[in-house]
């Protein structure tokens, strides 16, 4: 069951952050260098592909290691991923000088939906 457990977690992680990780680098990275900045997106995306053979290779040792390395990256993504800066209703940065300075003031909690309602 913790197999299957991890297994679950493991390839719903990777399948998120590989997406986010795009979306993220599309929104956030200024358009001076977002070209640069998707590219490296990408050669890491590459790179885990080219160790997951190596990955699955481990299981020979034992048959819950991949499914381990697999959860424990995804839970480290996922909290790294609480550290991004919040997007919605922002104008997002055009320059370095704006990218630099984008999310400053946010805390680590601050989400979108968790914030109270301004009437207008």
């Amino acid at each position: 069951m913790l197999t299957v457990t991890f297994a679950v977690v493991g390839r719903f992680g990777v399948y998120i952050a590989y997406f986010s990780g795009s979306q993220y680098a599309a929104e956030l990275i200024p358009t001076e260098v977002r070209g640069q900045g998707v590219a490296a997106v990408h050669v890491a995306g590459y790179a885990a592909t080219f160790f997951s053979a190596h990955i699955l290779y481990l299981a020979t040792y034992w048959r819950a290691i991949p499914d381990l390395v697999l959860g424990v990256l995804s839970i480290t993504g996922a909290v790294l991923c609480l550290m991004l800066p919040e997007t919605l209703n922002k104008t997002l940065p055009v320059t370095l000088e704006d990218g630099e300075s984008f999310g400053e003031g946010e805390g680590l909690w601050e989400f979108s939906c968790s914030k109270k309602k301004v009437k207008s």
